[in-house]
């Protein structure tokens, strides 16, 4: 009896290995923007308050309402690591849809018990194209629906567990969220 679970458990984690690794590829290799894309419109304006951090302006110094800071101020973190604000934009973006392919999963896994629509789901997530460009590109989209995913599933798991803790993991997130784009969760 053990044998057949261990079975069916490595063949879960094999599949979801093999459906990760086409993700990353799809994302990092297939991308339909080039590394010479033009940047435009808000993606500059992300890149000028990430530099301007604490401050959130832009280029003459005007100070930025228009779009809330998070998204920015962690290009800024990422910035100190790796020394190039359109890598370190393009990092916290591939992180972030990694982060939210394995919270799909979590969550369909949460809601409907079942491996096999789990992974279709994952699948379609995977080939969808707007998610694809997102992943690498300067913008805000891959953080704020990694972040609303986030908020979202602590607040069914906490409901439905009756779990205090993740109803309040799921404000946190959304507040996170809010602080990213200008709709939110609560």
């Amino acid at each position: 009896m053990i044998n057949i679970v261990k079975k069916f458990y490595t063949k879960k984690a094999l599949l979801l290995t093999i459906l990760l690794s086409f993700f990353l590829f799809i994302r990092i290799f297939v991308n339909p923007l080039s590394p010479d894309f033009i940047l435009t419109s808000d993606s500059l304006k992300y890149l000028a308050v990430s530099k301007s951090f604490p401050y959130h302006q832009l280029y003459n110094n005007q100070f930025y309402l228009l779009h809330p800071p998070f998204f920015p101020y962690t290009i800024h973190f990422f910035t100190l690591i790796l020394n190039d604000d359109r890598i370190a934009t393009m990092a916290v973006s591939l992180l972030a849809s990694i982060v939210t392919f394995f919270l799909v999963y979590k969550l369909f896994m949460l809601l409907t018990e079942n491996f096999n629509t789990t992974l279709i789901v994952l699948l379609l997530f995977t080939l969808s194209v707007p998610f694809v460009i997102a992943a690498t590109a300067v913008l805000k989209e891959s953080l704020a629906v990694m972040l609303a995913l986030l908020s979202l599933y602590y607040y069914i798991k906490g409901v439905k567990f009756a779990d205090r803790k993740s109803i309040l993991l799921a404000a946190i997130s959304g507040g996170a969220m809010a602080l990213t784009v200008d709709h939110a969760i609560f």
